[in-house]
């Protein structure tokens, strides 16, 4: 992946700079090996959270945010609107979101 690591490859970083996108709800610790992770600089840098808030106007960039699978759809569609500078990294999360939405309602964007 381009723009996404898993576990390991934020482990191997050496660097906590990274949002976290857990399956389902928020398990009460971060890190998981069915995350994948974001680091902050991409995220700033291709205006990721301007994108999210259209759809989730409560999320946290610190925080917890859940996305259900009508938000992640809706997010999705917004992504492909001319202009939007996270495109390729909304795209880069569809394989991993849709294997989460098999099994859970929601996942967890975990911020910095």
């Amino acid at each position: 992946m381009k723009y996404f690591i898993d576990e390991d490859q934020r482990k191997a970083s050496h660097s906590s700079c990274y949002l976290e996108f857990q399956q389902g709800q928020y398990h009460d610790k971060c890190w998981l090996d069915t995350s994948i992770s974001i680091s902050d600089e991409v995220w700033n840098s291709r205006h990721v959270s301007d994108l999210i808030l259209e759809v989730i106007p409560e999320f946290d960039f610190y925080g917890i945010t859940i996305v259900t699978k009508v938000q992640w759809d809706n997010i999705l569609t917004k992504s492909q609107s001319d202009g939007c500078t996270c495109k390729e990294i909304i795209a880069e999360a569809v394989p991993w979101a849709a294997k989460c939405f098999e099994t859970n309602d929601v996942f967890t964007i975990i911020g910095m």
